[in-house]
């Protein structure tokens, strides 16, 4: 799975900002860092931005916040929002990132929560998937997915509808700091791991 030339993609809606570093305000002067503290507190005041699980409700001021990597991976700006990374890993199964961004920022655009999401017209939905492939398979798993994103108490991500692996990974990694114990089976996640491990105490995680 390729992921390259996302760092333009930027989401822009009244409930829901997926925000990057690579702006003038907030770039880092090194290759890595952690995103800035005021980021992430400007996230935590914006409740229609916080859609969490029943397993990520840690006080806000003990929330992992994932370092941001050089490999720029689309969870690293969607960690806040559990039901947005795993529509991104939705977008992402069996297709190109450079395709499946551009789709799935308009895709969350259009529909910024599960329940904008149980609301829409299949059609609509369909729509937003063309040329894809798969547009009917990914459909059915986004509402499926969804449904159970809000009606069961779950733990982890990989006990709703459609999520497999990558996506229960990508949860563990970025959303409640599980990565140590993850083998994902994803390059990049994989990548990302090393990442973590060979600069831990630089980062200070």
């Amino acid at each position: 799975m390729e992921m390259d030339e996302i760092n333009g993609y930027v989401l822009k809606s009244p409930k829901l900002k997926c925000l990057s570093l690579h702006s003038k305000k907030n770039i880092c002067r090194t290759n890595s860092c952690k995103r800035p503290g005021m980021v992430y507190k400007n996230l935590i005041k914006n409740q229609n931005a916080i859609c969490t699980s029943h397993y990520f409700d840690t006080p806000s001021g003990n929330q992992w916040i994932p370092p941001r990597s050089p490999y720029a991976l689309i969870q690293e700006d969607l960690f806040h929002n559990p039901w947005q990374l795993l529509i991104a890993t939705i977008f992402l199964t069996k297709v190109r990132a450079k395709l499946a961004i551009p789709k799935m920022h308009e895709f969350l655009l259009k529909w910024p929560t599960p329940e904008d999401v149980m609301k829409a017209n299949t059609q609509d939905l369909l729509c937003s998937m063309e040329n894809l492939g798969l547009e009917n398979t990914r459909v059915k798993t986004i509402k499926g997915f969804t449904a159970d994103f809000l009606s069961k108490n779950w733990k982890y991500p990989i006990e709703l509808y459609g999520i497999g692996k990558y996506g229960n990974d990508s949860y563990r990694i970025f959303c409640v700091n599980e990565w140590r114990t993850v083998q994902p089976d994803d390059i990049l996640l994989s990548k990302y791991k090393d990442w973590l491990i060979l600069n831990e105490k630089k980062l200070g995680i």
